[in-house]
């Protein structure tokens, strides 16, 4: 028991029998408290919206940024089948991209070689 609490239950219990002899209560209005959780509870939200916002902001420019590659291989491969050989997919700077890419203008310098020879 803390020095305060006994000091408390002193005066509230007569020392030889233990009994209760009185008692305190203590009011204080709770609006002022009330209007500060509503404020913080509003600031919360409104920041947690804020970051899902950001987050998907940033979600969208770099599934953009990952997909152009993958978008730009796929024409490349399109173009391959429709008979153009001369369309080359750019370098990504994603490895496995661009292993795609470098098979895909390997087979499109074969296929245009034996077009070549077919024709001749």
């Amino acid at each position: 028991m803390t020095r305060d609490a006994t000091v408390v239950s002193s005066l509230f219990q007569s020392p030889p029998m233990r009994e209760v002899v009185g008692a305190i209560r203590a009011q204080q209005p709770t609006s002022g408290s009330n209007a500060r959780s509503v404020r913080l509870i509003c600031l919360i939200v409104g920041l947690a919206i804020v970051v899902f916002g950001l987050g998907a902001l940033i979600a969208v420019i770099v599934s953009r940024d990952l997909a152009r590659p993958v978008l730009q291989l796929t024409e490349a491969v399109v173009s391959l089948g429709q008979g153009s050989f001369d369309a080359r997919p750019l370098a990504t700077g994603v490895p496995e991209l661009d292993a795609a890419s470098a098979a895909l203008m390997t087979t499109s310098q074969r296929l245009e070689d034996v077009m070549t020879r077919a024709r001749v």
